[in-house]
């Protein structure tokens, strides 16, 4: 089970009959020494985000990522695009594509003010971007890995 041994206390007090042991959250082998597997589950080239948070300030950027297969609603993400702005942080900002390959970021009423403020993907590497030192914020959904 890929999971915390102390957010599942009281699902262990309750389920007294069953054996689990907390193994996660699992790292991809990419991080590890033998550098087996690549973490891409898309093939999207990480050179252009990769240089881009280059260009940053240690702990300048704010990363925003929610989930790789669940949708935000438009307004939801019109908030947080107006949150950005006002902030005036540098971002990078992974907003999946919607049901039947909608680009969401389209239907940003800011979206020009946004790209040159932040940077926009559809898929990053998650564990490449959060350890690059130029990250200093994560805003994401509280999912498990």
């Amino acid at each position: 089970m890929n999971t915390f041994d102390a957010l599942e206390f009281d699902a262990l007090r309750i389920l007294k009959h069953v054996t689990m042991v907390g193994i996660g959250p699992s790292i991809p082998s990419i991080f590890r020494d033998d550098n087996i597997f690549r973490d891409d589950m898309i093939e999207i080239s990480s050179k252009n985000y990769m240089d881009w948070l280059n260009s940053k300030d240690k702990g300048s950027v704010i990363y925003i990522a929610f989930a790789s297969y669940s949708e935000i609603s438009s307004q939801l993400i019109e908030v947080f695009g107006h949150g950005l702005l006002e902030c005036g942080r540098p971002f990078l900002w992974v907003i999946r594509e919607g049901k039947d390959g909608e680009k969401m970021e389209e239907k940003l009423s800011c979206k020009d003010e946004l790209e040159k403020q932040g940077k926009i993907m559809s898929w990053c590497s998650q564990l490449k971007v959060l350890k690059h030192p130029s990250i200093g914020c994560f805003l994401t959904h509280y999912g498990w890995n």
